[in-house]
C-alpha cells in the first residue's frame, strides 16, 4: 500500500476493518500491528477502537506511557461509525484500522460497509467456525472483500522432511470451507509468539521490537499488510 497524493492508489483516505463477533480472537493485536505497519506509508495511522473493553486504547496508553510516537493515534469510545472517522479524517488521517467489536452485529455492518478490505481473524480449531461465518456473510452483503486470518496458532512441523501445518489450523480452514458458500480468501496464517502479546503490553508494533522473533512476527503482519493492499488495489482499479 502507498500513498499517492496525486490521486492513484490512496485516491482518498484508506480504511481497513478487523472485525469477527467473537471476542478473544486478536482483533486488537492485528489491529495495532498493522497499524505500525501502515505508519511507513502513510502520514497519519489512525485506529479507531469499536470495542467497549478498549484493548487498542490500552495499547496507544501504554505506547504513550513509553513516550513512543504518536502514529498511530487512536481513538476510542465513540459508538457511531462515521462519527468516529471524521474526527479521524479531521485530525489529518490518510490511513484508518477499525478494532471492531464483538456481538454488535449492526455496528459491525456499519463498519463493514466503510472499508475497503475487511480482515477476519479466527482462532485454530473449530471454536469460532459460526462467528466468523457471520462475519463473512455481513463482507457479502456489503459487497466487501474480506480475508480470513487463522491468529495465533503454534508452528507448523516439520516430519520426515516434510513441512506439516499444525492440525488445529488445518482444522479450521476445513470446517470454515465446509460451510462458506464460495472460496475463501485465506490470508498468512499468524503465529502464536510471546513477542505479540508483549507488544499490546507495552505499546509497540512487533515491527519497533527486535530480535529475530520479532522479525518473524513482523514477516508475517507483513505478508497480511501486502495481501491487504493488493485487495485495495484491485478494487480501486475495478
Amino acid at each position: 500500500i502507498r500513498v499517492s497524493r496525486g490521486g492513484g492508489v490512496t485516491r482518498g483516505i484508506l480504511i481497513i476493518g478487523v472485525v469477527n463477533n467473537k471476542g478473544g480472537v486478536g482483533k486488537s493485536t492485528l489491529a495495532a500491528a498493522l497499524a505500525v505497519r501502515a505508519t511507513s506509508n502513510f502520514n497519519k495511522v489512525a485506529i479507531i477502537d469499536m470495542d467497549p473493553s478498549e484493548g487498542s486504547g490500552r495499547w496507544h496508553a501504554n505506547r504513550k506511557h513509553n513516550s513512543l510516537p504518536e502514529n498511530p493515534m487512536v481513538y476510542a469510545g465513540e459508538a457511531d461509525v462515521d462519527a468516529a472517522i471524521e474526527v479521524m479524517e479531521w485530525a489529518g488521517a490518510d490511513a484508518i484500522v477499525f478494532d471492531g467489536a464483538p456481538n454488535a452485529t449492526e455496528r459491525t455492518q456499519e463498519l463493514v460497509e466503510r472499508c475497503e478490505c475487511v480482515v477476519i481473524p479466527m482462532r485454530p480449531g473449530d471454536q469460532d467456525v459460526v462467528q466468523t461465518l457471520a462475519a463473512m456473510e455481513v463482507c457479502k452483503l456489503a459487497r466487501r472483500p474480506f480475508i480470513v486470518v487463522v491468529n495465533g496458532a503454534e508452528a507448523a512441523r516439520t516430519i520426515k522432511g516434510e513441512l506439516r501445518e499444525n492440525k488445529y489450523v488445518l482444522a479450521a480452514k476445513a470446517a470454515i470451507e465446509k460451510f462458506a458458500p464460495e472460496k475463501v480468501a485465506w490470508g498468512p496464517v499468524i503465529r502464536r509468539r510471546d513477542q505479540f502479546i508483549d507488544a499490546m503490553a507495552i505499546g509497540v508494533g512487533v515491527h519497533e521490537m527486535r530480535g529475530k522473533h520479532a522479525a518473524a512476527a513482523a514477516s508475517e503482519i507483513d505478508a497480511l499488510y501486502e495481501q491487504i493492499g493488493e485487495v485495495v488495489v484491485a478494487g480501486r482499479r475495478a
